[in-house]
């Protein structure tokens, strides 16, 4: 067995909190989730160093090691230094309604009660990237975005934003939460791309599909695309989805390539 580093990349939620427990339920493996303590603050100064220090702590450790979500790298900006270490790098995907709602959930519950410069710094985020958003919603509404509407405004953009470059990932490189929750033979094809040379046993699977519920920890847990768009989001956030949404469709064509992904962005709306 010859380990190597590897990074998966992904705008973040409940989703790759789950990637990152079952992997490391293999002894063979180390996975970082997002910015967590156990990453050492200093390899955050350049995508290279990060890199470095992936490729370092397999050598020590004799682990695979790797990090998944990792700020302040999005998209595709850490293939190029991660596969010159040898290393694997791959996307993570999930239907960009189930991570909005997630990680929107989670924002606003984590900044309660609200924090001013961190609303002032979100709304200027929104009003320099998507100038007329916030015009667009007054004259809708009358009234400006309150601190859970601005919280849920800034994860659409920045799912769609970070999601861009993933987006057109070659195949062998994407992988999608939905499949690898529900099927072991893609979980042990996703193991197998980022660890080529680990023998993924059938107990390891079996260990991996006893943690394989999706959001355990909110309260309400929608369960179709049409509960969260029609009954869990209200009319000013359904507003805003389509909003941004559009913003980066005209740019992007972000709307095709979800569905030549085989993501629904159309019926549940």
């Amino acid at each position: 067995m010859t380990p190597n580093c590897f990074m998966i990349a992904s705008s973040g939620s409940s989703a790759t909190k789950w990637v990152s427990r079952v992997l490391n339920l293999n002894e063979s493996i180390t996975a970082w989730h997002a910015n967590e303590e156990t990453e050492d603050k200093s390899t955050l100064e350049s995508e290279e160093a990060l890199a470095t220090s992936l490729a370092t702590k397999v050598a020590e450790s004799g682990n695979y090691v790797g990090t998944i979500h990792i700020t302040p790298w999005h998209g595709t900006e850490m293939q190029q230094p991660i596969e010159s270490k040898g290393g694997q790098f791959a996307g993570l995907l999930r239907h960009p309604v189930f991570r909005i709602n997630s990680q929107s959930e989670s924002k606003t519950r984590n900044n309660a009660p609200p924090k001013y410069e961190r609303y002032r710094g979100n709304l200027n985020l929104l009003l320099k990237e998507i100038p007329d958003f916030f015009n667009a919603f007054l004259d809708k509404y009358g009234t400006c975005f309150s601190h859970g509407q601005v919280e849920f405004a800034v994860v659409c953009y920045r799912v769609f934003k970070y999601e861009i470059d993933l987006l057109t990932l070659d195949k062998e490189k994407l992988f999608f939460y939905e499949s690898l929750t529900t099927e072991p033979t893609e979980f042990k094809r996703f193991v197998s791309y980022l660890c080529p040379t680990l023998d993924v046993t059938d107990a390891y699977l079996s260990n991996v599909f006893e943690f394989g519920k999706i959001n355990s920890h909110h309260v309400v847990v929608p369960k179709s695309l049409s509960d969260i768009y029609n009954d869990f989001w209200d009319e000013p956030r359904r507003f805003m989805f389509e909003y941004i949404l559009e913003h980066f469709d005209k740019k992007f064509n972000t709307i095709a390539s979800y569905e030549n992904l085989n993501y629904d962005m159309t019926s549940f709306r």
